[in-house]
């Protein structure tokens, strides 16, 4: 959550929730799917992570350490086919990470 610095402070809207999804280059098996695999923060880092007051060092330290677990991680991950739909941003609904038929 963060707060619309152009907004007022009654407007209801002021606070708004976002993410971000860090990515690395894939490893491993995910490497034969696609390029590009997400950056797993471990939850003891995630307080760290969200800390406003954490220096851009520690933040390096945070990223190699997620670095450093991805190859453990990405074996635990399960991959599938799933449905061709997947590939069109329009489309949104739980059914697109079910596995195809």
């Amino acid at each position: 959550w963060w707060k619309d610095p152009q907004k007022a402070d009654d407007d209801p809207e002021r606070w708004l929730l976002s993410f971000t999804i860090l990515t690395r280059d894939s490893i491993g098996r995910l490497g034969s799917i696609h390029d590009r695999m997400p950056l797993f923060i471990d939850g003891d880092f995630a307080d760290a992570w969200l800390d406003t007051d954490t220096d851009d060092h520690n933040v390096r330290d945070l990223l190699d350490a997620a670095i450093d677990a991805a190859p453990a991680l990405a074996d635990t991950l399960e991959d599938y086919p799933v449905s061709p739909a997947v590939g069109n941003v329009r489309n949104d609904s739980p059914e697109l990470i079910e596995p195809a038929a």
